[in-house]
C-alpha cells in the first residue's frame, strides 16, 4: 500500500502549485517595489534639478535686480551733480544780481541814470546835449543848449 493517498497527492500537489504561485508574487512584488524604488530616485533627482534650477533662477534674478539697481544710482547720482551745477551757477548769477540791485537802488545810480536817460537837471544847470561826430558832421551842426 502506499503511503499517499489521492488527497494526498492533491495536497502536494496544491502547495507546489502555491509555492510557485507565491514564488510568482514573490517576484512580481520585488520587481514592483525595484520599480517603485526607481521611480523614487528620478522623483528625487527630478526634485532636486528643479530645485537647483530654482535657485539659479533666483540668484540670476537677484543679479539682475541688483545690476539695475546699480545702474539707477549711478544715474541719479549724474543727475545729482548736474543739478548741483546748476545750482551753483544760479547760485553765482544771484550774487550777481544782488550786486546789481544794490548799485541800482543807490541814490547815485538813480541819480545819474536820471541825468544821462530822462536828461534831467537841477535848477540852475544847463544841460548840453552832443550828438554823435558822424552826426555832427553830416548835418554841420552845434551842440544844442537846452534851458529848465
Amino acid at each position: 500500500m502506499s503511503r499517499y493517498t489521492d488527497d494526498d497527492m492533491l495536497r502536494d500537489w496544491t502547495s507546489e502549485a502555491q509555492k510557485e504561485r507565491q514564488a510568482q508574487r514573490a517576484k512580481l512584488r520585488e520587481e514592483q517595489e525595484e520599480l517603485l524604488r526607481r521611480q523614487k530616485k528620478t522623483r528625487r533627482r527630478r526634485r532636486g534639478f528643479l530645485i537647483k534650477a530654482m535657485c539659479v533662477a533666483a540668484v540670476m534674478v537677484a543679479v539682475l535686480f541688483a545690476a539695475f539697481s546699480t545702474m539707477d544710482i549711478f544715474q541719479l547720482q549724474e543727475q545729482k551733480r548736474q543739478a548741483d551745477e546748476e545750482l551753483q551757477g544760479l547760485e553765482h548769477r544771484k550774487l550777481g544780481l544782488e550786486q546789481e540791485l544794490e548799485i541800482v537802488e543807490s541814490d547815485e545810480y538813480v541819480e545819474q541814470q536820471a541825468r544821462s536817460e530822462l536828461r534831467m537837471i537841477y535848477d540852475g544847470e544847463v544841460l548840453y546835449v552832443v550828438k554823435d561826430q558822424e552826426t555832427q558832421e553830416n548835418q554841420g551842426e552845434m551842440p544844442e543848449q537846452v534851458k529848465p
